[in-house]
């Protein structure tokens, strides 16, 4: 039942994007946090271990990208912008972490032993939003930008 719901909501895509009938991309979708996200986990992952590295980059660019083409959630545009920013973060934080490294992992790891409920908290924190794309941070730095809190009637 789910099945036949997917393919024919992959049918009617490709019949209205044949037919031009699709909606105007209003940029909502640029760059895509899962092709970021996806690629900057692959690569770590590649940078871990050679073997699982492939498989994760495998798994990635064959099937997490596709299935975001294919239901029409982003552009090749939108996969190939949102996976040059992943790239670029992971190498920029993989270049800061050779040069803060030990100091700032050994202070990291003193802080953790100390504050345990604290660290458990903030771990908790940052894998939630990891997992949900910051999806979360995302809304609230809307909401800053906004200004709305400034407003006063």
């Amino acid at each position: 039942m789910i099945f036949d719901n997917l393919i024919e909501l992959v049918l009617k895509n490709n019949r209205d994007l044949r037919h031009g009938d699709i909606d105007v991309n209003n940029l909502g979708s640029f760059p895509s946090d899962h092709a970021g996200f996806f690629l900057a986990l692959a690569l770590g992952i590649w940078f871990a271990s050679r073997r699982f590295g492939i498989v994760a980059l495998v798994w990635t660019l064959c099937v997490i990208y596709p299935s975001k083409l294919i239901s029409g959630q982003h552009t090749l545009l939108d996969i190939t912008a949102g996976a040059l920013v992943g790239a670029v973060l992971l190498l920029a934080c993989q270049f800061l972490a050779r040069g803060l490294g030990d100091k700032f992992f050994g202070y990291l790891s003193e802080w953790t032993l100390k504050n345990r409920v604290w660290s458990s908290a903030l771990l908790f924190v940052v894998v939630f939003e990891l997992t949900s794309t910051l999806v979360h941070v995302r809304e609230f730095l809307k909401f800053l930008a906004a200004g709305s809190f400034f407003l006063t009637n």
